[in-house]
């Protein structure tokens, strides 16, 4: 990352996540139970973007949800999950001069937007996407208007 850190312009842009797989259903566990619980529609300007699309769907995924749900214990073991799924990090300040990133747990999340089908279409074929499909359900509506 040290070498991307010293580029200047769109060269200085990069990230690295290094994920212990054997974590991933450990945290989709979490993020069902979650689901049940209160969670609120986050106010999306400021959680940490990971797009520039001018309908943001790609966020920070410990940011986004640290944000949504309710119960500042459901974020702890969140928190904590993250820590244990994502063994190492790293991200230069900006990326193509354009996104700022203050904020990075490692791990993106996609939240349906219904403008880009196409987009919709192809995280529909995930098998995560079969696995917490419902944790967002809440979001719809927000996003719909």
């Amino acid at each position: 990352m040290n070498y991307y850190k010293n580029q200047t312009g769109n060269l200085q842009s990069a990230s690295i996540t290094v994920v212990d797989t054997k974590q991933l259903e450990e945290l989709a566990d979490i993020l069902r139970e979650t689901a049940r619980e209160d969670m609120i529609p986050p106010d999306r300007e400021s959680v940490q973007k990971y797009d520039m699309r001018e309908h943001t769907v790609f966020y920070d995924m410990q940011d986004y949800l640290s944000q949504a749900i309710q119960n500042p214990n459901r974020v702890t073991l969140l928190k904590q999950q993250i820590a244990r799924t994502v063994k190492y990090h790293d991200y230069t300040p900006y990326f193509l001069e354009k996104l700022a990133i203050e904020r990075s747990c490692g791990m993106s999340i996609y939240v349906l937007s219904f403008i880009d089908s196409h987009l919709e279409n192809q995280y529909r074929q995930l098998d995560w996407y079969g696995i917490i499909y419902c944790t967002f359900a809440y979001d719809y509506k927000y996003i719909a208007n």
